[in-house]
């Protein structure tokens, strides 16, 4: 209700409290499109099906293997916005104090994501 409301900034503070989940998902990630290989190497039903499910619109033309980095994606690109939203407010109102705690919060979050992509390419 908050973004149809035009309160972005109490959004995105509501939102920071579930960054941890981005932390989660960043340290399993490199794991998981492992397995993924693995399974896809392995299991033909399982080619078979996850080919499937790629044929489908919803994937628009996608594999797994490349949706699955998305969501960290998205982190940085909710980092350039609250950024944006931040220089464009006016500081001392309660909508810069917000968007200013989410950016700090979320630019932490996506410094984590940045680490460990760096720390899984070595």
């Amino acid at each position: 209700h908050y973004l149809e409301s035009g309160r972005f900034a109490a959004a995105f503070e509501e939102f920071c409290p579930l960054l941890g989940l981005y932390v989660t998902y960043a340290d399993g990630i490199e794991e998981a499109l492992k397995l993924l290989q693995e399974q896809v190497r392995k299991n033909k039903s399982f080619a078979r099906f996850k080919k499937l499910q790629e044929s489908r619109s919803e994937f628009q033309g996608l594999r797994l293997e490349e949706l699955l980095p998305r969501p960290l994606q998205r982190i940085h690109q909710y980092k350039h916005l609250l950024r944006d939203l931040t220089e464009n407010s006016r500081p001392g109102t309660s909508d810069f104090q917000q968007l200013a705690r989410a950016l700090r919060a979320i630019t932490q979050v996506s410094q984590y994501i940045h680490d460990c992509a760096r720390s899984h390419e070595n």
